[in-house]
């Protein structure tokens, strides 16, 4: 389930975190002891390995190292529906990789944004929009079979898949979003899936211009931003919102230090808003938190960059903040770049040499594409 909060006000969660090597990142000093990542990177490393081993997707051999992953390391805060789908996918009598998630919740399919969190190494491998949509949702499926699960996935790797082309304009960058969301939730089993729920027709596509709406508005609050949003494990309340962090962060927010960048601004400002874990209610409010934090916010003092914005602002919003923040992180640092990931903040993350490699060896990959 990863870390659950309330939202926080970014001047105090600035000062409380503002640990030597973090949100001072852009200080010398690095933390003596390396701070543990969550199930979110367990499980990106995880797909990205395979697709590394394989040079390209392969359902069987990623479920088996999700399962694996799991089993060889179990407390990295995984939610209990999917250790259920690992359980299963680690027994000699499974034959479809894809069953044990079709299974869950009576046959619906779990619509958390487990699927999403992982997905970016999906956009850093496959160079074309239709590989992108056609991966991230097989490789949800394999724990998240409602739509509103593996759609959300898809609306993360698109916005990271976008955010490497460069793109300036938080305008054109979230038509793109909608025109392709719009035709993808028009399928009968998306709008099916949402009925259910007592949802509208495309929620995600309704949420994107819901973004639009925030950040045309001079000030926003965070509670208005979960209200509209959401911060939960649904990936319909979590997507939507780390991609408004993003643009919300690119310029600095006076809440948060000058001395952080704009992809430091999208994480700690993502951290501090969510609460769910809906892929509907997390996925809109991570593309929030990077579409906001492209310019500054007044809320985030001027010496945190871009990245550092994106970063504080989805923290602030509390709720599923682990989960957020790394899908407004993935959509941020591929906008940004490492340039600006201060090395104390490298230092100070578990596993981060292994992880570098893994990008290196993934951008090779990414390069044969084109």
């Amino acid at each position: 389930m990863g870390c659950r909060l309330r939202p926080l006000p970014v001047p105090s969660l600035v000062q409380s975190t503002s640990h030597p090597g973090l949100c001072a990142g852009f200080g010398s000093v690095v933390l003596q002891k390396a701070l543990c990542y969550t199930d979110d990177t367990a499980m990106a490393r995880a797909l990205v390995q395979s697709l590394l081993a394989k040079e390209a997707f392969d359902e069987v051999d990623m479920a088996q190292r999700f399962a694996q992953e799991y089993r060889k390391d179990p407390d990295r805060g995984y939610g209990a529906g999917v250790i259920t789908v690992f359980k299963k996918l680690l027994s000699p009598k499974c034959r479809d990789v894809y069953e044990p998630a079709r299974a869950q919740f009576n046959g619906k399919g779990s619509y958390g944004n487990g699927g999403a969190m992982r997905v970016a190494g999906i956009s850093l491998a496959y160079s074309s929009v239709q590989d992108v949509q056609k991966f991230a949702r097989l490789s949800a499926q394999l724990t998240h079979a409602s739509s509103l699960g593996y759609n959300g996935a898809i609306l993360q790797a698109l916005a990271v898949h976008l955010a490497l082309q460069g793109e300036s304009s938080s305008e054109h960058f979230l038509e793109q979003l909608l025109g392709h969301m719009e035709e993808l939730e028009g399928d009968a089993q998306s709008v099916s899936d949402a009925r259910e729920l007592g949802m509208e027709d495309r929620p995600y596509s309704s949420r994107l211009k819901k973004i639009g709406e925030l950040l045309d508005q001079d000030t926003v609050t965070r509670e208005e931003v979960v209200s509209e949003l959401g911060n939960g494990i649904a990936a319909f309340e979590s997507v939507p919102t780390a991609i408004y962090c993003f643009l919300r962060c690119m310029a600095p927010d006076p809440e948060i230090p000058s001395a952080f960048n704009s992809l430091q601004r999208t994480l700690i400002y993502s951290i501090s808003l969510g609460n769910g874990i809906a892929a509907f209610e997390s996925v809109p409010t991570a593309i929030y938190c990077f579409l906001r934090c492209m310019a500054p916010d007044p809320e985030i003092p001027s010496a945190f960059n871009s990245l550092q914005r994106t970063l504080i602002y989805s923290i602030s919003l509390g709720g599923d903040t682990d989960t957020i923040a790394t899908m407004a992180g993935a959509i941020a640092g591929a906008y940004y770049g490492m340039d600006q990931v201060p090395e104390s903040w490298q230092q100070s993350c578990e596993g981060y040499e292994e992880t570098d490699v893994l990008a290196q060896s993934l951008h090779r990959v990414f390069q044969k594409c084109l």
